[in-house]
């Protein structure tokens, strides 16, 4: 990936050099012309030929040599800054950081208490259903149509300081971080389809998946803000405990700079959540042991529909992003994401 980053830096300086080639080329073929519309007259017939003949000639090549220095000052423009230049090295050495993560074994420890009943699971559900579903996380901007392709890296916490009070209060979890991998296409008329997943080489106790519909449907003629309609849904599993899903709507509101995109939207949001129970018995001694998270001892199952709101910043970089995000239920979840547009 270095060598990549290394490649597009020497090409673009590359570039620059030849567009500059190219334009003094060009004025040096515009003064010829200049040069040519002001030369005394002939009166020899013949004369009057070859000086035409050589006039149409020296036009037709300043003409060429004019476009084609045009058309190289338009590389030259589109080459990346400085800031952007650095802003590539930092995105690039932030993901390698974020992969390396995942390497690593994470303190999940036993944040799901046992003994839960229906005002935990309810609590619960709000906390491990709302904090994994699906979340914006991009730029408001529509991808692009068919040519359109975003890929990147989120990083999400939770907060679990509300299950340490819950059941047998035996969860000494305080947060619980995991990253997962997003992708999204551009599709016909402003239509983005965004995939997340959570790689297993996490060797967490949560599988995550969830996807997301996104239409900008208005963009304003004055002004750079944007509307966006968003229907999401997702599905985790923690620890073969406790399974939820979410389905929901939102309404994005947003203001595409440059370099940075302001959104912030609202809407609603259902989750669903199956909590496991169950019991062994050993043949031997008798005694039965709860293998479930339940009071009941038996599979109990929980629905909830809460308001959402959000709010995100986005940086850009070249092709490169950073986006901050932020979504509030009953309580405050944060993510973040890397990635590359293109």
């Amino acid at each position: 990936m270095s060598y990549f980053l290394f490649k597009i830096y020497t090409n673009t300086n590359s570039d620059y050099k030849v567009a500059q080639g190219a334009i003094e080329g060009g004025a040096e073929a515009c003064s010829l012309q200049v040069a040519q519309d002001d030369r005394p007259s002939n009166d020899g017939i013949r004369s009057k030929r070859n000086w035409y003949n050589s006039d149409y000639k020296v036009a037709q090549g300043a003409t060429e040599g004019g476009a084609e220095a045009c058309s190289l000052q338009v590389a030259q423009d589109d080459r990346p800054s400085k800031v952007g230049q650095w802003g590539q090295w930092i995105c690039h050495y932030l993901i390698l950081l974020l992969i390396g993560f995942w390497g690593l074994p994470p303190s999940w420890g036993s944040p799901i208490p046992t003994q839960m009943n229906s005002a935990d699971r309810l609590k619960a559900l709000e906390v491990l259903g709302l904090g994994s579903s699906m979340k914006l996380l991009s730029s408001p901007a529509p991808l692009g149509g068919y040519s359109g392709v975003e890929v990147g890296i989120t990083s999400e916490t939770i907060s679990l300081e509300d299950l340490r009070r819950m059941g047998n209060r035996d969860s000494t979890l305080q947060e619980y971080n995991f990253n997962s991998i997003s992708v999204g296409k551009g599709f016909y008329q402003n239509i983005d389809l965004f995939l997340s997943f959570t790689p297993t080489l996490q060797k967490n106790s949560l599988i995550s998946f969830g996807g997301m519909l996104r239409w900008n449907f208005f963009n304003a003629e004055n002004f750079p803000a944007s509307l966006s309609f968003l229907a999401h849904s997702s599905s985790s599993n923690y620890s073969d405990l406790v399974a939820t899903s979410t389905v929901g709507s939102d309404l994005v509101v947003s203001v595409n700079m440059e370099e940075l995109s302001l959104y912030f939207g609202a809407g609603k949001v259902r989750a669903i959540g199956t909590f496991f129970g169950g019991k062994s018995a050993d043949s031997s001694t008798g005694v039965t042991t709860q293998t479930g998270i339940t009071d009941s001892g038996f599979t109990e199952h929980t629905d909830i529909i809460e308001s959402h709101s959000i709010i995100g910043l986005m940086f850009r970089m070249d092709r490169y992003f950073l986006d901050l995000q932020i979504d509030r239920f009953t309580q405050s979840f944060y993510s973040g994401k890397i990635g590359l547009r293109f």
